[in-house]
């Protein structure tokens, strides 16, 4: 079956880097593994960055979004930044990386605040908030 793909297409299949995974209804897994010829993948897992799971996430499982958009505020604080420089920072780059992410999958309440403030600590540095930030992004 993947040999007529590569034989129209001219791409063929990584057999080593590929997995196959099943949901939990799946009855006939062992033929499928066997027609296929890929190894079985466990959950929970990655792909292209996003995690991959059988259950709705939950706030943990978007921990390496929260800890990449603090690595990106946390260096940029190391730089000295104009005020709407670092707006343009945030409504780019972090903005984009959850934009990634939200495509994908329903982001839970207190991920959101969370991100929320963590940008608003990196655009007003303790200082009191003047603006909302929505108003602003």
């Amino acid at each position: 079956m993947l040999e007529n793909i590569k034989k129209y297409i001219g791409l063929s299949v990584n057999s080593s880097k590929s997995k196959i995974y099943f949901s939990k209804g799946c009855s006939n897994k062992e033929e499928l593994r066997n027609i296929i010829g890929f190894s079985e993948g466990l959950f929970p897992s990655k792909y292209l960055g996003l995690p991959l799971s059988r259950v709705y996430l939950k706030p943990r499982h978007f921990s390496s979004l929260i800890d990449k958009c603090k690595s990106k505020l946390e260096g940029w604080s190391m730089h000295t930044l104009s005020f709407s420089s670092k707006v343009e920072l945030i409504k780019s780059v972090i903005h984009g990386i959850i934009g990634y992410w939200i495509q994908s999958f329903h982001f839970p309440v207190s991920i959101c605040k969370e991100l929320d403030r963590k940008c608003a600590n990196f655009l007003w540095k303790g200082k009191m908030h003047t603006w909302k930030l929505e108003s602003l992004c």
